[in-house]
């Protein structure tokens, strides 16, 4: 009787359409800093966010906001930084090296790899927030750090390079700190030779070199990533216009893109089979 008095057929359809409602993000805390925050991370699993800084000093948080530790070590500002594992993180700043520090997540399990780096009889001993190494091979400031799930390190830097590292050192050739202070034929005085060695600073921390430096780009590298699904493929981009894609087991360029304008970053789209830069 309603439809008829209504003239409506029975006949009629509504359609709906289902729209999943999206949240905004709500205010939790605020993690002061003394200086410019550059780069963040969240290890897996964790409740701990490290953060690096301008003021040369990386840190490891609470949910809270409250800080638990602080890495120091770096001589200029930090551009990035990763967790490695839940015992590990790299970081890579102006000074052009990289570190990797010791770390503790009391709320992460160790894998396997992890726990046979651990027991490393060269880490046992090292404290909690130490370097663990210096990285050295970039000339100008590493701004981009990315880390795969096979013991690797990808950095970018202004020197228009991208340096291919190991997270274990001891898969890295030693480089000595004092190899130009000693070289005899170097013009330095004996008196400066003494001088140089008395004021180097971390002269004690182990030192090494990349496995690799990937040199094709003309200008800044400004960031540089792994393939999320095949950790011998890398991804880099940079101010000369390009998106270049590397072989990491050969070291070599295999494919480049060229855009009209500078590239700051990148993102892999994996699902799609694509890259989106910017």
């Amino acid at each position: 009787d309603y439809l008829t008095k209504k003239g409506l057929s029975s006949e009629a359809s509504l359609n709906l359409e289902y729209t999943r409602a999206v949240l905004p993000p709500s205010y939790l805390n605020s993690f002061s800093n003394e200086d410019w925050v550059s780069s963040l991370d969240v290890g897996d699993g964790s409740k701990h966010i490290i953060s690096g800084s301008y003021d040369g000093i990386v840190r490891t948080w609470d949910l809270s906001g409250n800080v638990q530790k602080q890495y120091s070590g770096h001589s200029g500002p930090i551009r990035a930084v990763k967790y490695i594992s839940n015992t590990r993180l790299v970081s890579a700043g102006n000074d052009r090296t990289l570190r990797l520090w010791k770390t503790k997540n009391d709320n992460l399990k160790l894998t396997s790899q992890q726990q046979a780096q651990e027991d490393d009889d060269d880490e046992v001993n090292i404290e909690d927030g130490k370097t663990l190494a210096i990285l050295e091979g970039h000339k100008a400031p590493v701004v981009s750090i990315d880390v795969s799930d096979n013991s690797r390190i990808l950095s970018a830097s202004y020197d228009n390079s991208i340096g291919f590292w190991s997270t274990i050192y001891k898969e890295m050739t030693v480089v000595d700190p004092l190899e130009d202070i000693n070289n005899p034929n170097n013009k330095i005085s004996t008196a400066a030779r003494k001088r140089r060695k008395l004021t180097m600073k971390d002269g004690t921390i182990r030192r090494r070199a990349p496995l690799s430096l990937l040199e094709s780009h003309t200008a800044p590298v400004e960031q540089v990533i792994f393939d999320s699904t095949d950790n011998t493929v890398g991804y880099s981009v940079s101010q000369d216009h390009t998106i270049k894609t590397w072989d990491l087991v050969t070291a070599r360029c295999i494919d480049t893109r060229t855009t009209s304008y500078s590239l700051l970053s990148i993102a892999q789209l994996s699902t799609l089979n694509l890259l989106a830069c910017g």
